[in-house]
């Protein structure tokens, strides 16, 4: 999965490593990286230069077999960058802020504009609930939660995703688009 730092997920957690990194999480406020990339498969794992998106988890339900349900709400992007040794059985690696520039130019306006009409007919084709249609569109408040909004749902190669995820602005993934659609 490609993470988007304006998305919000669900996520089945079932794997006792995980479930502890959430608790860890939570307690001490640390934010939870997604990479679509295997950190321990990258050529060098001790040095990364991943970049992922990362965000805060929220315990939504907690299953009767000890699996739960977690929101991760997106904050932003980070290059991973050395793993740690650690006791814990889940991966801590150093992280790399990225800032993406949101804000749309007027030149790519248009572009903009046209797939918002796109993502508009694919969620009435796909999703059949009115309700659900509406709230995805209210939690979209910027052209770049827009254009990842776009990317998740019209955007089927994770390979192409993580390539969308990994511009640094609005006006570059406008351009992006503009080639595959």
């Amino acid at each position: 999965m490609v993470f988007f730092p304006t998305s919000t997920v669900p996520l089945n957690i079932f794997e006792p490593r995980y479930m502890e990194m959430v608790e860890d999480s939570l307690k001490d406020g640390t934010p939870i990286a997604l990479p679509f990339v295997d950190p321990l498969r990258a050529p060098d794992a001790m040095d990364l230069q991943i970049i992922a998106g990362y965000g805060d988890p929220t315990i939504f339900m907690k299953r009767d077999d000890g699996s739960q349900v977690v929101q991760m709400k997106g904050k932003g992007k980070a290059r991973l960058r050395k793993v740690h040794e650690t006791s814990k059985p889940y991966l801590i690696c150093d992280a790399e802020l990225i800032e993406d520039i949101a804000d749309i130019t007027p030149p790519h306006r248009f572009a903009l504009n046209r797939f918002k009409g796109v993502l508009s007919k694919w969620l009435e084709a796909n999703i059949k609930e009115e309700k659900q249609r509406s709230v995805i569109m209210a939690n979209i408040r910027s052209p770049q939660a827009f254009l990842e909004c776009f990317a998740m749902c019209l955007v089927q190669d994770p390979d192409v995703r993580q390539v969308f995820l990994e511009l640094n602005s609005s006006d570059e993934r406008v351009l992006f688009l503009q080639k595959l659609y």
